[in-house]
């Protein structure tokens, strides 16, 4: 309905009474304002309503995570990997304000969805009230926006920040038309705004103001040309659209027969070959440029090549023409008889322009600093977020075909794709023709403020032009850019979707427009009856083509032509229905009818197809709109996981361990886990001592042996895709697929099957266009990611519903208790001081083959020398990182025969080597972190600790901090490594102490793997058992071997306050000591060394001294005879 009518109905309606039966009549001069409120209200519940039921998805869990780190105090640095700061800050914000879960999550999101559908009010002067509504409408049940207005992602922020910096472009040049300069000065600021927010969205935003800027700058080139050149100009677009299709067409699909479609038009390629070959002899001047700015000079060639013919034919077209169907005075007006574009931009005002970009700067600059306190945001969101997004183009992640836009279009957006390119098509087609106006080619120009003509006295005469040509040049430029670019995601639709929305949107009002005042003789015309035959007339014909008659005399072919037959009779008898009431309305009004028709089809399929995707499939990756989507399971296994923890230990207090390959979205939901712990790749037993353990399948391998038979394992799905057998499609293999198969075999039966499988392949394609529905069962589904959770079997035991097996008789008794015995040491030596003879948390200590005591005193970071009695011989060492000083020796071993003494200097990171009266010899290693691969740093060290001898005088290092075990020289020269983290054999977990037997075997403390390794001489893994205590990871919890002279293994168990005992295959022979301060007992047992009677002595480290115990079996024995 015109504007007009709406306001005489609205000046002819009662003021305040709706009572019937005055109601009919306030509805309908009230009707836009109902329109506008019912799609309000629409679009509250389309973008809230069951926010929250969704799974997060991969990217979701990321930007609500660093979302909930600034609100929670953490701060944020913009990072160009995620875009702009706008939704992280923005969605601060709404976490302070409501609190955080997946609905707020979700919440910004949707408020920015319900704007969008609003926003198009603004445009009411361009694209008209019923145009205006029905861009509303589109938006509203639009698949794509809908979907994305629910899912947090950037676009939607951008779409409406674009949208009002578009529409402020239209409003200004409206007041500045009209001379109203407050108008325009508010429009100004409007635009400069959200330019800006639109920049600190994400970096799309380049692309939309490239749309902007370079219309502007096409229409005031076509403003400043005569109406000749325009038509010349016309001609010259149109003539190079069709040469870039011809050409694109021949690369895609020429020489060689059918390309498949993944493989895009490489225009640019050919065109830079041919002008490398025209500038051959300037090559010579191109050698000293570096070969990166080479390629980046020949990227920016190849979108300048594409862009620039695009371009330039998708401006002419859409400019250089006028409207034949005006009147003639308004033709003349849509000449450009006053620049409007270009006296627009010549005449800004210059302070209302510096105020505008203040206005951008400040809230560029306050974004993406937060607030100020990240300077280096500035630089990040600028030359960082462009060079980023410009490299991930070469990525192309994801790895779509070119048209891969221009199938998920016609897919999903039925109504504004369709109707769009209809539009757009007959936009073209109307305005070809220039008629030329009996005035003067060009008016002449007025300086300063032009003058309107009386006939542009209204101003959407004046810019009648301008928005169906930049509707369709958005459309045009959209596809095309994003076609383009690298980066193909379902998400990026959006930005096609909403210029093709207004292209429909406009296309809907010039239609409804040509039948005002007509209704009533469409009535009587039959018209009604005309709309219900076109789809029955289309159902018949489909049923026409879909059969393949008179193919043979068999059964099976007979009856097809007979129901061929049949679909023919009907579609004839509809065709005829058709044509008769076609010509009793008119062309003019058929072809508006066919339009209204198909119109209403399209809102129904997209409306339903919208209805799917965001609360019927949110979970089910059958969608094509999704990429990397957060499986259902997610959602199931954080229910139990919380109803476990809350059943167990209360709240979310459980400890959760989870690895690299789960850690999103998981991360998001784990937030709230105070006692959760990640594990990356590199899992340790005492990371795995946990309730519940999350791996994902790569990682399995290296968990699985820590986790043993404790553990019930749940199979869960984190993240999917959708099927991608698209990528594999030509213009022939659609042709087989779908309508007639590649060979036809001479037998009828195999004829038949070859037809059946077409037909099949129809259904398939019809299941999914009509369904949603594929054929892969989702339990067999390709493109999926897996974690698995881990229970433990006894705390699944606690609850009734998740019970595993009976529950145990009795608690398991401790293992070391049944052999333990009380032994008392002979003697103490030693006492907390700094003095000779005293100590300060001694930590190991060595006897040579003199019969002297050497201990790592660690406390006093110093060497003390004792004799047999205990009697100071000498001692050495100060605190430091020099010559001779330490920082916590922490291991000690000496070479006799060499008179040599190898200290661990564990903090300083280093081995050093003295005579054996405590002169400096040398020293070797460095600090380094291999993060526990093996590769790395050879002879570089992270807190050495225990030092052991090999037979040939070789030195061996507990490379703790590492994870391995090191060998070098007697001279300090790197040998081999051995280890790096793991628990399979041969790998470690914090190994702190080492020993050899009298045979050679080499025995390894691997604490946090909690057993001890047997090794060859040549490393390689013999046996290993596990030791059932060493729980703790405290930094005094570092437990050492020994090896007595029958081979048996003794390890000190230091908050245990006990030493064990095995055997050489791992068989616990006995377990002495207490916690206390007697001759029994030990405050932390650490080193340990045997003398040459077998006495055995015990590090007591915090109770400062050495205890000298006999030889322990010896005595154990003893005792049980007695």
């Amino acid at each position: 309905m015109s504007s007009k009518a709406i306001s005489d109905a609205q000046n002819t309606a009662p003021s305040g009474n709706i009572a019937s039966p005055s109601l009919w009549h306030w509805i309908v001069a009230h009707r836009e304002a109902i329109a506008y409120g019912l799609l309000f209200v629409l679009a509250v519940f389309t973008r809230f309503y069951d926010l929250e039921s969704r799974a997060i998805s991969h990217d979701e869990s990321l930007h609500m995570l660093y979302s909930y780190k600034l609100y929670n105090g953490e701060g944020y640095r913009h990072d160009p990997m995620m875009h702009g700061p706008f939704l992280f800050e923005f969605n601060a914000l709404l976490f302070f304000l409501f609190g955080h879960n997946n609905f707020v999550g979700r919440v910004g999101v949707a408020l920015f969805g319900v704007a969008l559908v609003m926003l198009p009010y603004w445009f009411r002067p361009w694209l008209g009230r019923l145009g205006a509504i029905a861009a509303s409408t589109m938006i509203l049940i639009s698949p794509v926006i809908t979907h994305y207005s629910r899912h947090l992602r950037h676009d939607i922020f951008n779409e409406v920040f674009t949208l009002v910096m578009y529409v402020s472009l239209f409003h200004y040049l409206t007041a500045w038309q009209r001379g109203d300069f407050l108008r325009m000065k508010r429009w100004l600021y409007i635009g400069a705004a959200a330019v800006a927010l639109s920049l600190t969205v994400m970096e799309i935003a380049y692309i939309h103001g490239f749309i902007g800027l370079t219309f502007i700058a096409a229409t005031i080139l076509v403003e400043n040309l005569s109406l000749t050149q325009r038509r010349r100009l016309f001609w010259i677009g149109t003539a190079a659209l069709v040469v870039i299709g011809i050409i694109a067409l021949w690369l895609t699909f020429g020489n060689a027969g059918p390309v498949p479609l993944d493989q895009p038009p490489n225009l640019a390629r050919q065109v830079i070959s041919s002008l490398q070959q025209l500038v051959g002899g300037l090559a010579g001047g191109a050698s000293a440029v570096p070969q990166e700015n080479m390629r980046a000079a020949w990227k920016v060639i190849h979108l300048l090549v594409l862009a620039g013919g695009l371009f330039f034919a998708a401006t002419t077209l859409a400019l250089s023409v006028t409207d034949k169907t005006l009147p003639l005075e308004k033709q003349r007006v849509q000449l450009f008889p006053v620049r409007l574009m270009s006296e627009a931009v010549r005449s800004l005002p210059l302070r209302e322009v510096g105020i505008a970009v203040l206005i951008g700067a400040i809230t560029f600059v306050t974004l993406y600093t937060t607030f100020f306190t990240n300077p280096y945001g500035l630089v990040s969101g600028t030359w960082g977020a462009i060079y980023y997004w410009l490299s991930q183009q070469d990525v192309q992640r994801g790895g779509q075909p070119w048209y891969y836009y221009l199938m998920l279009l016609p897919l999903y957006e039925f109504l504004p794709f369709f109707i769009g390119a209809a539009g757009g098509i007959w936009y073209l087609i109307r305005r070809w023709r220039v008629t030329r106006p009996a005035a003067p080619e060009r008016e002449p120009i007025i300086e300063g403020k032009p003058s309107v003509p009386s006939v542009a006295a209204d101003v959407g005469d004046v810019l009648h032009v301008y928005f169906p040509a930049f509707a369709l040049y958005w459309v045009i430029d959209a596809i095309f850019i994003y076609s383009w670019a690298g980066e193909k995601m379902p998400w990026l639709t959006t930005h096609m979707s909403l210029p093709l929305i207004f292209m429909a949107a406009w296309t809907c009002e010039r239609v409804f427009a040509g039948l005002q005042g007509r209704w009533r003789t469409l009535w009587e015309r039959g018209g009604v009856l005309f709309a219900v035959l076109l789809p029955l007339t289309a159902l018949a014909l489909v049923a026409l083509l879909s059969v393949q008659p008179f193919r043979s005399y068999s059964l099976f072919d007979l009856r097809d032509t007979g129901q061929w037959l049949g679909s023919l009779i009907v579609f004839g008898l509809l065709s005829y229905a058709l044509i008769y009431y076609g010509r009793k309305l008119g062309r003019s009004l058929a072809t508006r009818v066919v339009f209204l028709t198909f119109l209403v089809v399209l809102v129904i399929f997209t409306a339903r197809s919208s209805w799917l995707v965001s609360f019927i499939n949110y979970d089910d990756v059958s969608e094509y709109l999704f990429y990397a989507h957060g499986a259902p399971d997610v959602t199931l296994a954080m229910r139990q996981i919380e109803d476990i923890s809350r059943r167990t230990v209360g709240d979310k207090l459980i400890k959760v361990a989870y690895d690299n390959e789960s850690t999103w979205p998981l991360e998001w939901y784990f937030r709230e886990y105070p006692n959760r712990t990640y594990y990356g790749d590199s899992p340790s037993r005492q990371q795995l001592e946990a309730p519940i353990v999350i791996v994902g399948p790569s990682n399995e391998g290296k968990v699985t042996p820590y986790l043993g038979d404790n553990y019930v394992r749940f199979n869960y799905r984190l993240v999917w895709w959708p099927l991608e057998t698209y990528k594999e499609q030509s213009p022939v293999k659609i042709w087989h697929t779908y309508f007639v198969p590649a060979t036809l075999p001479d037998d009828p039966a195999g004829r038949q099957a070859a037809w059946n499988q077409v037909s099949e392949n129809r259904k398939a394609l019809w299941e999914f266009f009509f369904y949603h529905r594929h054929k892969t069962p989702k339990d067999q589904w390709p493109y999926v990611h897996r974690f698995y959770m881990y229970v433990r079997k006894d705390v699944l035991n606690q609850l009734w519903d998740y019970h595993t097996g009976p529950a145990p008789a009795e608690m398991p008794t401790e293992p070391y208790a049944v052999k333990h015995q009380e032994i008392r040491a002979k003697r103490a030596i030693g006492g907390q001081g700094t003095g000779i003879g005293r100590f300060t948390t001694p930590r190991a200590i060595a006897v040579g083959a003199d019969g002297l005591w050497y201990v790592a005193d660690s406390g006093n970071n110093r060497v003390q020398v004792l004799d047999a009695q205990g009697n100071v011989v000498h001692s050495w060492g100060s605190s430091g990182s020099g010559a001779g000083q330490f920082q916590e020796p922490w291991g000690i071993v000496v070479n006799t025969e060499m008179g040599r003494v190898y200290v661990s200097d564990t903090w300083n990171h280093r081995i050093q080597a003295f005579d054996l009266e405590g002169t400096f010899l040398f020293a070797w290693g460095y600090f380094a972190d291999t993060a526990g691969q093996i590769d790395r740093d050879p002879g570089g060290f992270w807190g050495p600790r225990d030092i052991a001898i090999d037979e040939e005088g070789n030195i061996y290092v507990a490379d703790t901090g590492n994870k391995r075990i090191q060998k070098f020289t007697a001279d300090g020269e790197f040998i081999a490594q051995w280890g790096g983290a793991g628990i399979l054999p041969g790998r470690f977990d914090e190994p702190t102490s080492l020993a050899f037997a009298p045979d050679g075997t080499l025995y390894v403390a691997d604490t946090w793997n909690r057993r001890i390794q047997a090794f060859s001489a040549e490393m390689i893994p013999l046996r290993q058992w596990a030791i059932e205590s060493w729980e703790s990871t405290s930094v005094v919890n570092k437990p050492y071997v020994r090896v007595d002279r029958a081979g048996n293994v003794y390890a000190s168990d230091p908050e245990r306050y006990r030493v064990l005992v095995f055997d050489a295959q791992g068989a616990f022979l006995l377990s002495f000591g207490q916690y206390g301060a007697d001759m029994a007992s030990f405050a932390l047992p650490l080193g340990m060394a045997f003398e040459a009677d077998g006495d055995l002595l015990v590090v007591d480290s915090d109770n400062h001294r050495l205890l000298e115990f006999p030889p322990p079996l010896e005595a154990a024995g003893s005792k049980e005879e007695r």
